[in-house]
């Protein structure tokens, strides 16, 4: 993957960064995984009706497929802030106060490929009804190699919806952004063959774009 390896990926309302270069088979089963999770949890429950309930149902698919949860719980909590500027600067700082500065710093060459892409906001408006309900997943290996993932679910509140709302300047008195979060950790003995097989099948079913989003080239 080297130099081909972007900064993040766009898959449907889920918005990837990534630290350093990822082996491709993680990279395909990270960014496979979260379409199959997305997908199957949509089949239990609307994201743009019970946000809680959504959320219940996704962090457990994603253990189902190898992701083990870190911090326990059932995810319950939810955080409010309000919102004055860009959600992009705010998604960097909050990434960083969570996660560190190499996390913060992978997020803002994410956003940065995501800005000038016009194909991939037009989506990610889209698939996210503007901001209703979106996912911002940081991820990093630990010294150990293990391959960590963090999942913030968003959900934009506010009078007005606004296209490319990532980079859109919002007033404090106006908007608000619902953040609820869960830390994870793949454990590969997880993945045996039976869960492969079906991962496999799933997989073929999926016909979502995904949108690999690079660095900019000086």
């Amino acid at each position: 993957m080297n130099n081909e390896t972007p900064t993040g990926i766009l898959e449907n309302h889920n918005l990837i960064s990534l630290i350093g270069s990822l082996p491709i088979e993680d990279y395909d089963y990270l960014t496979d995984c979260t379409r199959i999770v997305t997908m199957l949890s949509e089949r239990s429950t609307s994201r743009f009706g019970d946000s809680l309930e959504w959320a219940q149902e996704y962090y457990s698919n994603l253990q189902y497929f190898g992701w083990k949860a870190l911090d326990g719980g059932r995810y319950t909590e939810t955080q409010q802030h309000n919102i004055s500027g860009t959600i992009a600067d705010h998604l960097v700082q909050n990434i960083e106060l969570f996660n560190g500065r190499p996390q913060g710093n992978a997020m803002i060459d994410t956003l940065d490929a995501l800005s000038s892409d016009e194909t991939a906001l037009v989506s990610f408006d889209k698939e996210s009804s503007m901001g209703r309900r979106f996912q911002v997943a940081p991820t990093h290996y630990d010294s150990k190699g293990n391959l960590h993932l963090a999942v913030f679910q968003l959900e934009l509140i506010s009078k007005v919806k606004q296209s490319k709302f990532l980079f859109w300047k919002w007033e404090e008195t106006s908007t608000t952004l619902l953040q609820r979060k869960a830390f994870f950790v793949l454990d590969r003995n997880i993945l045996d063959e039976q869960k492969m097989r079906l991962f496999e099948v799933l997989r073929k079913k999926l016909t979502a774009q995904r949108f690999a989003l690079r660095k900019k080239r000086s």
